[in-house]
C-alpha cells in the first residue's frame, strides 16, 4: 500500500493553520524567469505560476479514438462467467494457504515448535513482503494454523518513506491486518503518536494519539482573504518571527476525530470538534473544518467561515461562508454577509470558484448596489486570461488601476541577461476588451472598445556596498521602462518612457526602496480609468521597519512634484501597512488610501517546540489513492468489441 506522504504532511500541517484563524530573447544567453524568481528579484504580482495541464494529463487522453493496440473485449456467456467465478474462489482459497510462502524471513536463530505449530525466529529478524514492506524486530512468532504473525521488542516498519515503529505488532495474515501497541509514524518530517494503531487493507487508524512537527520544521503559512489586489502581506522583510531554541509550546489542539478521504478529483481533511487552547487558556472551538485540495496541491479551499475586510465597491463586509466541492478540481465558495458602503447597511454575497487553473471571485452588496468581479485563467504559465469587473486590476509599473469592463490576453515574462552586467528584462504584453467605469453605474453611454499595450523595464545593477559587521548594505541600480498602447475604437495611440535610479538598502531592521523618474509622454488615453496619473517626474518611497518582534511598520508612496496629473494630486500612491503579534502569531493590516481598500491577512510558524495536536481517531481512507487521480469508466479510453464472423456462426 502507497501512501503519499506530502498530501498527509500538507494535510495536517495546514488544518491546525486553518483552525487557529479567528477571523479569516534579448541576448546571447539568457536565464528564464523561474530562476529569477528563485533570486527574489521579478515583482510579486508577476504571474509565473507553475502551469499544469486539466486533470494533470495531456490533451490526447482526451481524443477518445479507437486504439487498435488495445485488447479486444470477448462477449463472455453467462455459462462461462459462472466457470470464471468458480476458479476465482477456489484460487483465492488456495492463496489463503500459500500466503506465508510469498513472505522473506532472516534471523539469526530460528526453531519449529512442532507440538504448537509456531515458527519462532529469534534476533535481527527481517522480514519482507511480496508487496515491498518491509519489517525488522528482536523476535518473531509465526503460528501455521492460526496463520498469524506477532512480532516484539523494537519493532520497525517501513513502507516507501512511512516509518512505523513500536514494541509489539500483531499481523492476521487471512484478513490482512495489523495491530500495534503504542505506534509511533515517522512520516517525512511529522510524527503521529497512538495508543493503538490498526492497518487494513483499505485504510489505517490510529486511536488516541497526538500529531507533532519535526524539530527541524519552521513552517510559515498564510492565510488568504477576498480579492487579490493590494494583498497585506506583499513583503516577507516586515515578518520577523522570533526563532528561539525551545518555545514554550503554546498552541495545543484537541480534536475528537481526523478523516482523510482521497477522492476522484479532490483530497481532503476533516477535523471534527476542535477545541484551541493558546497556553492553558481555551480560545475556540470549531465544530467541523474541513479542508480541499486537487490532486497535485497546486491550490487549497477551506471551510473556514468568517471572512471580513473593505473594498471599494462593497464597502466593509462581514460574512459567514461554506466551500462547496465541485467535478473537476473546482472548489466553490459562497460567503452571505453584512456590508457597510455608502453611508448604508446592507446585505451582500461574495463567492469564490477555484481550480488549479482558474481563480475567479465576485461581490455584490445592496448597500452600493455594485456587482465586482475579478478572476483570472492560466493557459500556460506565462500567459493568462484577465478578467474584471469594478474593481482594481495589476498594471505593473503603470499601478493599479479600476476598469468597468477588462477582459485580455496577458503575456508575462523575464530574462536574466549575463552579457548586460546580470541586468533583468521583462516584459508583458496585453490586449483584449475595456470599457470606463461610471459611478452613476449608467452603463448604456459608457466608453468602451479594444486596447493592446506593450511593456517593458530593464533593471541594470550599478553598485553595491555592504557591511556584516554594521548589518549595512545598499544597492544602487538603473532602470528604463517603455509603454506603447493602440486603442482601436478610437485609433488613439499613448507611449511612455521612464528611466532613473533606484536605490535599496537595508540598516539592520529598516529596509528602504527609493526610487526617482523622468518621463517622457506622448498621447493621452480615451479612457478615463487608463490616463497615466503619475507625472513627468515621480519619487517613490517603500520603507518598512521591523521595531520589535511584536510589531513592524511599513509605508509606500509616491510623490509627483509638478501636479502635472488628471486631479492635481501631489501624491498618487499613499498605503500604510503594519504587521502586529506575538512570536509566532501575526496580523498583517494595511490600507490603500487611494483605493480605499483594506485588507487583513494572517500568519503563523508552526515548529516542534510551539505545536500540540491531539486527536481521538485519525482515520486515512484507502491512502494509496491520496494525490493519485482516479479514473471514471466514461474516462477510459475505448477498447476494440470482437464480433463473431458469420463463417463462424
Amino acid at each position: 500500500m502507497k501512501i503519499n506522504i506530502n498530501k498527509i504532511l500538507y494535510y495536517l500541517t495546514f488544518g491546525v493553520f486553518i483552525t487557529s484563524l479567528v477571523p479569516h530573447a534579448f541576448a546571447a544567453e539568457v536565464i528564464r524567469s523561474e530562476e529569477i524568481m528563485q533570486k527574489g528579484t521579478i515583482e510579486e504580482n508577476s504571474p509565473m505560476n507553475s502551469f499544469h495541464n486539466i486533470n494533470g494529463l495531456g490533451q490526447d487522453y482526451y481524443k477518445r479514438q479507437i486504439n487498435a493496440d488495445k485488447p479486444e473485449i470477448h462477449i463472455k456467456s453467462i455459462g462461462e462467467i459462472r466457470e470464471e467465478k468458480k476458479l476465482e474462489k477456489q484460487n483465492k482459497a488456495i492463496q489463503k494457504e500459500e500466503k506465508t510462502a510469498d513472505l522473506q524471513i532472516f534471523c539469526n536463530e530460528m526453531e519449529y515448535f512442532e507440538d504448537r505449530g509456531e515458527l519462532e525466529a529469534r534476533g535481527d529478524v527481517q522480514i519482507t513482503s511480496p508487496s515491498g514492506v518491509k519489517i525488522t524486530s528482536d523476535n518473531a512468532l509465526y503460528n501455521k494454523a492460526d496463520n498469524t504473525l506477532k512480532l516484539t521488542g523494537d519493532i520497525e516498519m517501513v513502507n516507501g518513506n512511512t516509518t512505523v515503529s513500536g514494541e509489539y505488532m500483531f499481523v492476521d495474515l487471512n484478513e490482512e491486518n495489523a495491530l500495534m501497541d503504542d505506534p509511533i509514524t515517522r512520516i517525512d518530517n511529522l510524527v503521529i503518536n497512538a495508543k493503538e494503531g490498526f492497518a487494513y487493507s483499505d485504510r489505517i487508524e490510529n486511536l488516541n494519539g497526538n500529531v507533532a512537527l519535526d524539530k527541524q520544521v519552521e513552517m510559515e503559512l498564510y492565510s488568504q482573504g477576498f480579492t487579490r489586489f493590494g494583498r497585506a502581506i506583499n513583503d516577507t522583510r516586515l515578518v520577523d518571527f522570533e526563532l528561539k531554541k525551545q518555545r514554550s509550546k503554546p498552541y495545543k489542539f484537541k480534536t475528537k476525530e481526523i478523516v482523510i478521504r482521497p477522492q476522484i478529483n479532490h483530497d481532503s481533511l476533516v477535523m471534527k470538534d476542535v477545541d484551541i487552547y493558546y497556553g492553558k487558556r481555551k480560545i475556540l472551538n470549531v465544530p467541523s473544518v474541513e479542508i480541499f485540495s486537487d490532486k497535485e496541491m497546486s491550490y487549497s479551499e477551506v471551510n473556514f467561515p468568517l471572512e471580513f475586510g473593505s473594498i471599494k465597491g462593497m464597502g466593509t463586509y462581514l460574512g459567514m461562508g461554506y466551500t462547496f466541492k465541485l467535478p473537476k478540481t473546482y472548489t466553490l465558495r459562497l460567503t452571505p454577509a453584512i456590508t457597510y458602503g455608502e453611508d448604508e447597511v446592507g446585505v451582500g454575497l461574495m463567492g469564490k470558484l477555484k481550480s488549479k487553473r482558474m481563480d475567479l471571485e465576485a461581490g455584490w452588496a445592496t448597500s452600493t448596489n455594485d456587482l465586482i468581479v475579478d478572476g483570472y485563467y492560466n493557459l500556460s504559465d506565462k500567459l493568462r486570461l484577465d478578467i474584471g469587473r469594478h474593481v482594481y486590476k495589476n498594471e505593473w509599473f503603470l499601478g493599479g488601476t479600476r476598469a468597468g469592463y477588462i477582459g485580455q490576453l496577458v503575456y508575462d515574462d523575464s530574462y536574466y541577461v549575463k552579457e548586460l552586467a546580470d541586468s533583468i528584462f521583462r516584459h508583458r504584453i496585453s490586449g483584449g476588451y475595456v470599457a470606463d467605469y461610471k459611478r452613476e453605474h449608467q452603463e448604456d453611454d459608457i466608453k468602451d472598445g479594444y486596447r493592446y499595450r506593450y511593456q517593458a523595464e530593464l533593471l541594470k545593477p550599478i553598485k553595491s556596498f555592504g557591511n556584516e559587521e554594521q548589518d549595512l548594505f545598499i544597492d544602487f541600480f538603473a532602470f528604463a521602462q517603455t509603454m506603447a498602447t493602440l486603442y482601436t475604437e478610437t485609433g488613439d495611440t499613448t507611449a511612455l518612457i521612464r528611466v532613473g535610479p533606484r536605490i535599496a538598502s537595508r540598516v539592520k531592521r529598516w529596509n528602504s526602496i527609493i526610487e526617482a523618474s523622468l518621463s517622457g509622454v506622448h498621447g493621452q488615453s480615451p479612457y478615463l480609468f487608463d490616463e497615466y496619473r503619475y507625472g513627468r517626474q515621480t519619487i517613490s518611497f517603500d520603507e518598512s521597519v521591523i521595531l520589535n518582534r511584536f510589531i513592524s511598520l511599513g509605508y509606500k508612496g509616491t510623490i509627483t512634484p509638478q501636479k502635472d496629473n488628471r486631479k492635481g494630486d501631489l501624491l498618487t500612491e499613499n498605503r500604510v501597512y503594519a504587521v502586529v503579534g506575538p512570536e509566532d502569531f501575526k496580523v498583517a493590516f494595511s490600507y490603500d488610501m487611494y483605493r480605499q481598500n483594506m485588507h487583513f491577512d494572517f500568519l503563523i510558524l508552526l515548529g516542534t517546540d510551539n505545536l500540540d495536536m491531539q486527536y481521538e481517531k485519525m482515520t486515512i481512507l484507502n491512502p494509496e489513492r491520496l494525490g493519485n487521480k482516479q479514473q471514471k469508466p466514461s474516462d477510459l479510453d475505448l477498447y476494440k468489441v470482437k464480433v463473431p464472423d458469420m463463417e463462424d456462426l
